[in-house]
């Protein structure tokens, strides 16, 4: 991982910055906005998943999220032992990045905010429709799951981050952003995931980017993307929380 705190070092609010599959930390989608948090003084963790860029490899595969929010989860850990405050870690995911941050924001219920850009509420109906995108029937979508899981990988899938941020989000501060022309990731995600948001206590109203295909938002509206990712991590760790247990 990249680790550049802020200004005011272990006092200053981070978060970590994780990239989407077949990626690392030297991706675009996590580079740009790290460095529009940090020039603002917040202070970024930029890590790379298992499986991917300079991490160890287990079995070469990805599981959706299901494994890999594992790594966001010893990022998390491993700032606390520096000295960060809980409260003053946020999280930033993008494409199934965004899926494994979703997941470890719902089993650590310490980590203040999530700010997720063009993940998939559902792994297994995001693989149908690529499919059907790609130009397949969609049952050869509906077949990798049960695929991955028959060759060796039995962890695909089998955590949800529509079900984490439904019964798990407690109130948190969670931002979500899709771009409209996204065929990778349907935009409906983004509508699905305000809806358990709503049930997990927080009232969300996903950012919708006209003209912005799969994770493309922060390039099509830069000065906006930037505007909001800022306004959004500075409230939401900086506020008064109590901590939680």
């Amino acid at each position: 991982g990249w680790y550049s705190p802020g200004p005011a070092g272990v006092e200053s609010p981070i978060v970590v910055l994780v990239h989407g599959r077949a990626a690392c930390k030297s991706d675009p989608n996590v580079l740009l906005p790290a460095a529009m948090l940090h020039r603002a003084g917040l202070g970024v963790l930029l890590i790379d998943l298992r499986n991917h860029g300079d991490s160890g490899v287990d079995n070469g595969r990805f599981t959706g999220g299901s494994k890999e929010y594992r790594d966001l989860l010893g990022a998390f850990d491993w700032l606390v032992a520096q000295g960060h405050r809980p409260e003053r870690i946020g999280l930033f995911g993008t494409s199934l990045g965004a899926a494994s941050a979703m997941i470890a924001f719902g089993q650590e219920p310490r980590i203040a905010a999530l700010w997720e850009d063009s993940g998939p509420g559902d792994i297994a109906t995001m693989q149908r429709e690529y499919a059907q995108e790609m130009g397949y029937p969609a049952w050869v979508g509906d077949a990798v799951v049960p695929v991955a899981r028959a060759l060796g990988e039995p962890s695909f899938g089998t955590k949800s981050p529509l079900e984490e941020i439904r019964l798990r989000l407690e109130g948190r501060p969670f931002a979500i952003v899709h771009g409209l022309d996204d065929a990778a990731v349907r935009p409906h995600h983004a509508l699905d995931l305000a809806l358990a948001a709503e049930a997990g206590g927080a009232a969300v109203t996903p950012w919708l980017v006209p003209s912005a295909r799969h994770t493309e938002e922060m390039l099509v509206v830069t000065a906006e993307y930037e505007a909001r990712l800022v306004g959004f991590f500075r409230d939401a760790l900086t506020a008064t929380r109590p901590a939680h247990d």
